[in-house]
């Protein structure tokens, strides 16, 4: 008997891709950033911010921070979508 469980088996893996791509989109369209405009200051390609908005695949920690800055969300929301109370450093300018 084997105790040992994957994420797999606890979440269901492709709907918190969707998710985390759900609240990406959000938060792009609440700060009126379009997806090129957003993938350029993450230093990504547009295609990659595509992939990760309809949940085909999932951005790496550092690159949720970089969305999470330039969105003005904080990175525990796109990761979770809770929450948390508490300032939250302002967005990047776009000066």
């Amino acid at each position: 008997m084997s105790f040992l469980v994957s994420l797999q088996d606890i979440y269901d893996v492709p709907s918190m891709k969707t998710d985390i791509g759900d609240r990406i989109k959000k938060a792009r369209e609440n700060k009126d950033i379009d997806q090129a405009t957003l993938a350029r200051k993450v230093h990504i390609a547009t295609r990659t911010l595509q992939r990760w908005e309809k949940g085909e695949q999932v951005p790496a920690g550092d690159y949720l921070m970089q969305i999470a800055r330039w969105t003005g969300v904080r990175p525990g929301w796109v990761l979770t979508g809770i929450c948390t109370c508490g300032p939250i450093r302002p967005p990047i300018s776009s000066d």
